[in-house]
């Protein structure tokens, strides 16, 4: 598998190892190194605090129910904090971790070393809060010592052990390369530490971490056997990264690819297996190597449960079976999920033997795996039997207390009964619905077994019995007895479940008929039968990239006929792409960017979703940004069209900037070679990189030489530093720095133009006609020799030219994070903008076609400014909410009417409870119609409300102004109020200005005068405002007698009924809209319904109009355009 990378010194060979250096400086200078060495102190910082302050906080300190209590505190901090802290640094935690970390070849040596020395620093910091901050008269701190009659060899192997399975279970948890990791892995991690505990507490006090046991003797200057807490465990995290990296989960890095990881560290996020097929890597077909996880994790598994047995002198009271089933559950759950994806760890020869009868493995890898399991039982006693100390006889024989054997193998038989019930069930790979984690599951139910609690035939027919009932009674497979007699013999299909084997044999048929099961399960085979013929494609027929598409589109109509899983199109692109090389890869992503409709519908996008991103991070970490630039372009323009306008994941909210991206070039004048030698000759042995520069034809016109100098050399590439970081910009010194470097460079620009446009058309045409392909390089080549070259080139100076353009729009802009201080002032804004009219100026003079690439340009950074306000105002949704009066309205219940159950009559009579309630109620015999009677219409009329304002508004009558009602602001607002309701003259705009209410009410008198009868004294009244005077009865006039018509505005279902009726002749009333041809394109882009378009037409034109928008203006440019009827209908409603 091809890995191009250009940002590690990390690359495929098989040749000698090159020399490295002893630090890598490109960890050093990163960031991200420097926040997990922070992590890593402030992780162990509070861990070391949580636990002490447990293990110091009680009185009786030596009990078990204390010793279950500070193993479950150990546990679950190292569990939060893993959870917290684990993206940022890995969490280690503690220095054994991080030894088998770097013995894996996963850390570098000195990322492994800084971290060390923070978990001292955090141990020693975290010792000495909990030391000052102790109760008085306490003077333990948690300090670890070894038991009485405990040796210190025997606490170096019981430290060494307990420390070999937490490292194991770190680094089988966290293996990449695994798929089958169910649950939470930093809470496998914490129980492991918990179990750890349960099991050497009571022997060392437990260490287990280096870092712990440090923090505690340097505050009390006590190193009593402290070489035993860094011996034992920094040989156990090594002896676990070498048992799991070469012998139970080989990995095949050759030694330079190992020693390239331990100088400069990982590729990527600790991917030291990026260039093999980890498939191939995660199986193994071989029983007796299948046996070697059930040897190593038997041994520890009887290690750690005998030893929390025996551990305790007090082994009769109840909190002691409570230490000891969480020790033996823990204990499962942990190398569950360590030995899981190896061997299936059974650790328990009923489990095997259930295995067996339910046809899921044969009987030789059973015979194979009950000696493993039986060996490393014998082996973890043995170890017991010599580690533990003189006074403790007991070795956790177990006995019958108190009970007849009969009894005894009742107990035996349901617990073991229960037991691989559990594990049959959640390992039952026809099952789509388990969650969680499966490993916890068994470690509880272990732990359930102990609580509640012969030793041969008990357990063994308790399994049988537990297959039996499961494969026959709950959950039947439909396997003939010749099917299970070769799962016996062979051994199942590799990566498929019985039935799905069976399937696969009957598919040769022609008429398999129907196929029995449930839906999931039908599903689920036809799932793995797909992955399984991708599998043979990829590794037996080498296929080629039109056979994958071909078998993807395949899942893409199981998927759509509903008989395949949504996400097994994406599972099989992963599996592509993870084993094709890129040129392959780039036909593969081709198909995916074609298919980009299917991934976005409903079948697809929630389920696929994930898996696509993920795919495209893949890509991106194989990828060469600098040789792969179009490709990474590809993938970012296929996420963009992929997820939703309002996916935020992606954007740069706070505008931040790639710092990291220096230009590098000679800032040594005494070094420069220009000025010895013109720059149109090559020097001898002098290497012309692809894409630089082509044999130059002889009829060809030499390029033009621009004069360079260092000077100019030097203030050319020290802009890009400006344009790398543009807050700069903002400080006095460096933008008059700024200012000088880029009117000297503008100046050349504009001084020698490229003005040879048949040469630049004539290389064109002879790109083409070669099949040549234009070549880009992320990076600049700032080579001096290359200078006047680049000068001449057209692509070069349109990408120097648009830089500015960017960066003055960032500093004109207004950026939500910017800093207060980032301000121009006047003189810089004057001399952006008159540079900006000379670069766009300087863009249109370069051949060829600039005319058009500058109003390409412009059209784009004002798009961008869009960008900029919606990030500025907080990424809002793109969605309009419909408006409250748009909702469809719940159809009310009506209520029963009265008569309904009074009956009916002049006769009838409604009792409401008293005698006064039935007077009133039945006053009248229809209560509505006398609500609505005329004798209650208490709304005065225009004619008598304003009948006093008339005639003081008559000059006849010689009324002063302070003594009229319209001064009055009681009747002003009364007179508003009426107004409102019956006067069309209130909604009508007006150019006229008034200082105050009583102007605007004499105004609105006179017009009123204007309307009454003639025999009222208003038609004597006489004053200057004539004009307005006509207006109002212009405007009277052209009412046709409907004055709500007027000014009615189209409501949302109007524009909805027309839009369903114009349908696709909308285009012919945009005209008569005056809508604009953009935004008709606009309409065109946003929707392909024609309902939609034309919806979308009446709604800018109501945006355009606002309170214009009426009905009758709409039906004016209905009749214009040729829609007599749909203007009739809409004038009806």
């Amino acid at each position: 598998m091809e890995r191009l990378s250009t940002d590690t010194t990390y690359t495929s060979h098989r040749g000698p190892p090159q020399a490295q250096p002893a630090v890598n400086m490109r960890e050093l200078k990163s960031k991200a190194f420097w926040r997990a060495i922070l992590a890593e102190f402030v992780g162990m910082t509070l861990f070391i605090f949580l636990s002490i302050s447990a293990a110091v906080g009680s009185s009786n300190s030596s009990g078990p129910g204390q010793e279950v209590k500070v193993s479950l505190t150990f546990g679950l901090a190292i569990a939060t904090l893993a959870q917290s802290l684990g993206h940022i640094s890995g969490a280690h935690l503690n220095p054994a971790v991080t030894l088998g970390m770097l013995a894996s070849c996963q850390i570098s040596v000195f990322k492994g070393v800084m971290y060390i020395v923070a978990q001292m620093l955090g141990s020693a910091l975290a010792s000495g809060i909990i030391y000052g901050t102790r109760q008085e008269g306490k003077t333990v701190l948690g300090l670890n010592a070894l038991s009485k009659d405990v040796s210190a060899s025997q606490g170096v192997g019981i430290e060494l052990l307990a420390t070999f399975q937490l490292v194991l279970c770190v680094i089988a948890v966290t293996d990449k390369r695994r798929r089958d990791v169910t649950g939470s892995a930093p809470l496998a991690i914490g129980l492991s530490v918990a179990l750890g505990h349960l099991a050497a507490i009571s022997f060392t006090g437990c260490g287990i971490n280096p870092a712990r046991s440090f923090g505690p003797a340097l505050i009390l200057n006590d190193y009593k056997d402290h070489w035993v807490y860094w011996v034992g465990p920094m040989c156990g995290g090594v002896a676990a990264a070498l048992v799991y990296d070469f012998l139970l989960c080989p990995k095949f890095n050759d030694f330079p690819d190992r020693m390239k990881v331990l100088v400069s560290g990982p590729v990527g996020d600790y991917d030291v297996n990026g260039d093999e097929a980890a498939a191939v890597e995660m199986t193994s077909n071989s029983s007796f190597l299948a046996a070697n996880p059930e040897l190593i994790g038997m041994t520890l598994f009887i290690f750690i449960g005998i030893s929390s047995a025996i551990g305790n002198t007090n082994n009769a009271k109840p909190d002691q079976e409570v230490k000891v089933a969480l020790a033996f559950g823990l204990a499962i759950a942990t190398l569950a999920q360590s030995l899981g994806h190896i061997s299936g760890a059974h650790l328990n020869p009923a489990i095997t033997l259930g295995l067996l009868v339910s046809s899921q493995l044969s009987l030789a890898k059973a015979a194979f795996y009950i000696l493993a399991q039986m060996l490393g039982a014998v082996i973890a006693s043995a170890i017991v039997y010599g580690v533990k100390p003189n006074y403790i006889d007991a070795l956790g024989v177990n006995h019958l207390n108190n009970i007849s054997q009969a009894q005894g193998f009742g107990i035996e038989f349901l617990n073991t009964l229960q037991l691989v019930l559990c594990v049959i069930a959640v390992t039952d790979k026809r099952r789509s619905d388990v969650t969680g984690s499966a490993p916890l599951a068994i470690g509880l139910s272990v732990g359930l077994g102990h609580l509640a609690a012969v030793y041969w035939v008990g357990p063994m027919s308790g399994g049988v019995a537990a297959a039996l009932i499961y494969d026959f009674l709950l959950y039947p497979r439909r396997d003939d007895f010749t099917a299970r007699r070769n799962v016996l013999f062979s051994g199942p299909e590799e990566n498929a479940s019985p039935e799905e084997s069976k399937l696969l044999q009957d598919g040769s048929s022609t008429s398999p008929g129907p196929i029995g099961g449930i839906e999931t399960e039908k599903k689920t085979t036809l799932d793995q039968a797909l992955r399984q013929v991708l599998e043979e494609q990829i590794v037996e027929k080498k296929a080629v990239v039109d056979e994958y598409i071909s078998l993807i589109y395949l899942s893409i109509d199981g998927v759509t006929e509903g008989i395949c899983s949504a996400t097994t199109p994406f599972l099989l692109l992963g599996d592509v792409l993870d084993c094709l090389p890129l040129d392959q890869c780039d036909k593969i992503f081709s198909f995916v960017e074609e298919n980009v409709s299917t991934w976005k519908s409903n079948s697809f996008y929630s389920a696929g979703k994930n898996y696509l991103l993920r795919m495209c991070n893949d890509l991106l970490r194989r990828l060469s940004k600098s040789q792969n630039t179009v490709f990474c372009g590809r993938i970012q323009l296929f996420l963009a069209r992929l997820f939703p306008l309002s996916e935020k994941s992606g954007l740069n909210l706070q505008s931040q900037f790639n710092l990291d991206n220096i230009t590098v070039f000679n800032k040594n004048e005494h070094e420069s070679t220009l000025g010895q030698k013109p720059t149109d000759e090559r020097e001898d042995g002098m290497e012309v990189e692809e894409g630089e520069m082509g044999d130059e034809e002889p009829g060809a016109p030499p390029p033009c030489s621009i004069p360079i100098d260092y000077n100019l050399y030097r203030k050319f590439w020290t802009l890009q530093d400006y344009f790398r970081n543009p807050v700069q910009c903002y400080d006095k010194f460096s933008w008059m720095t700024f200012l000088k470097y880029s009117d000297e460079t503008l100046a050349v620009f504009k001084s020698f133009k490229l003005d040879d446009m048949q040469a630049s058309k004539r290389k064109m045409e002879e790109l083409r006609t070669a099949g040549g392909e234009h070549v880009y390089f992320a990076k600049f080549l700032t080579s001096e020799k290359l200078m006047d070259l680049q000068l001449s080139d057209s692509n070069f100076r349109r990408h120097i030219l648009l830089q500015y353009l960017i960066l003055f729009q960032y500093l004109k802009g207004q950026v939500k994070f910017k800093s207060s201080s980032c301000v121009l002032n006047d003189d810089q804004c004057s001399w952006m903008e008159e540079t900006t009219k000379l670069v766009y100026q300087l863009l249109r003079e370069i051949p060829p076609d600039g005319d058009k690439f500058a109003t390409m340009v412009e059209h784009v950074l004002n798009t961008e400014e869009n960008w900029n306000s919606w990030k500025n105002e907080g990424c809002p949704s793109f969605v309009k909410d419909r408006p409250v009066d748009d909702k469809p309205k719940r159809p009310t219940r009506k209520r029963q009417a009265p008569e309904d159950f009074l009956g009916k009559g002049p006769d009838r009579k409604v009792f409401m409870g008293n005698d006064e309630l039935t007077r009133l109620w039945n006053l009248n015999h229809d209560n509505m119609a006398a609500c609505q009677s005329e004798s209650r219409e208490f709304m005065p009329s225009l004619e008598e409300f304003f009948e006093e304002a008339i005639e003081q508004a008559d000059p006849a009558n010689m009324v002063e102004d302070e003594y009229k009602v319209v001064r009055n602001s009681n009747y002003g607002w009364r007179a508003l109020r009426l107004l409102s309701r019956r006067s069309p003259h209130f909604f009508q705009p007006t150019n006229q200005q008034f200082k105050s209410l009583a102007d605007y009410l004499e105004s609105m008198v006179i017009k009123l005068a204007k309307e009454l009868p003639k025999d009222l004294p208003s038609e004597e009244i006489k004053t200057g405002e004539e004009d307005d005077e006509d207006n109002g009865d212009t405007l009277l006039k052209e009412s046709n007698d409907s004055p709500s018509m007027q000014t009615k505005v189209v409501s949302n279902q109007q524009m909805d009924e027309i839009a369903a009726k114009l349908a696709g002749q909308w285009k012919v009333l945009a005209g008569h809209l005056e809508i604009k041809a953009a935004e008709i394109r606009e309409i065109e882009t946003d929707s392909e319904d024609v309902d939609m378009q034309a919806k979308l037409l009446l709604v800018a034109w109501q945006d355009r109009e606002g309170t214009q928008a009426t009905v009758d203006s709409l039906i004016t440019a209905l009749n214009n355009a040729g829609f007599p009827k749909i203007a009739d209908s809409l004038n009806e409603t």
